[in-house]
């Protein structure tokens, strides 16, 4: 009984933090126009520019694609280092 009540745990632990982490990003994502990285250095950087019907604008960067591309990099470096410095096997 004690195996399977470890798995149950550890499945909950699984569904809680990636439903957390999943909500996270999903309410990073919504509030995007309001969370924002930086600001155009000049007015007219904040032009908006019409090109077949599509409009456009050089603005600043939502904080949810700063988080992504970093937790991207962190990731990477991590990998690389497990996989190279530490010798770990990632079933690849």
């Amino acid at each position: 009984m004690l195996p399977y009540l470890e798995l149950h745990i550890q499945s909950l632990v699984l569904l809680f933090g990636y439903g957390l982490l999943g909500f996270f990003a999903l309410a990073l994502a919504h509030s995007g126009r309001d969370l924002v990285v930086g600001r155009p250095r000049e007015p007219e950087a904040t032009a908006v520019e019409e090109h077949d019907g599509i409009r456009e604008h050089h603005g600043r960067v939502p904080l949810f694609l700063v988080l992504l591309y970093v937790g991207l990099a962190v990731w990477a470096v991590l990998y690389v280092l497990a996989h190279a410095c530490w010798g770990m096997d990632f079933g690849g």
